[in-house]
């Protein structure tokens, strides 16, 4: 059987994943850094309540980064702009942002952008079948197009080439390819802090990930 590159890719990845879940069953699992209290860093309550209304929850990866409040308030600028600040439909946003983090490999962020997609909207569907995307009806040419460009660019080494970017460029301009990359980008912060930090997956996105995601590509692994 012959794979192409997005199979190989996925196949790769749902055997990392399965490979980390099977090393760690015997395990005892905890986080690599504990995350604060928020009764920690009064300082920061301000803030605290802007994640409060967002998501409901403070995640355990801020509460881990507010042992640097600087990097919080600069990390929370950098969503704004990247999340906020944005021509792109929250669909196509959302699942920009599933792919980059289904491509690194982070188990917590993969958990995480599934269930904030059911915030902006996305269909469940859509959300489970994002590693069907390239031969799924539910997905426009142009979320095909920034689904894979999302997981070229989020891949290592980078798989991102000019026949990739030219049929990106037939769906939006250059100021939206700006902003793909923004949040590919900024994902790319935190599939890299909480894989090395083992960060604790809250309870929502657990659950959503249980319901929702393919066992052959995730598993709570070492964020349990």
């Amino acid at each position: 059987m012959v794979l192409d590159s997005f199979q190989q890719a996925r196949y790769i990845i749902g055997f990392k994943a399965y490979r980390k879940q099977t090393l760690l069953e015997e395990i005892e699992l905890m986080a690599r850094i504990e995350p604060l209290n928020r009764e920690d860093v009064p300082e920061m309550e301000q803030m605290f309540r802007v994640w409060d209304e967002r998501m409901g929850y403070l995640p355990n990866a801020l509460m881990t980064m507010v042992r640097k409040p600087a990097m919080v308030k600069t990390l929370a600028a950098l969503s704004q702009a990247v999340h906020d600040d944005s021509s792109l439909p929250h669909g196509v946003r959302g699942l920009v942002g599933q792919m980059a983090s289904l491509a690194h490999g982070c188990q917590y962020c993969t958990a995480h952008t599934a269930a904030n997609n059911e915030r902006y909207g996305i269909e469940a569907e859509k959300i489970e079948k994002m590693w069907e995307f390239e031969s799924s009806d539910l997905f426009s040419a142009a979320e095909k197009a920034a689904i894979r460009y999302a997981m070229a660019a989020a891949s290592v080494p980078n798989a991102v080439d000019d026949a990739l970017f030219a049929d990106l460029r037939k769906h939006f301009n250059d100021t939206e390819i700006v902003e793909i990359q923004g949040i590919v980008s900024y994902y790319g912060w935190w599939n890299r802090w909480n894989d090395s930090f083992a960060t604790k997956l809250e309870q929502h996105p657990l659950d959503y990930a249980n319901t929702h995601l393919d066992k052959s590509n995730w598993q709570l692994g070492k964020h349990g």
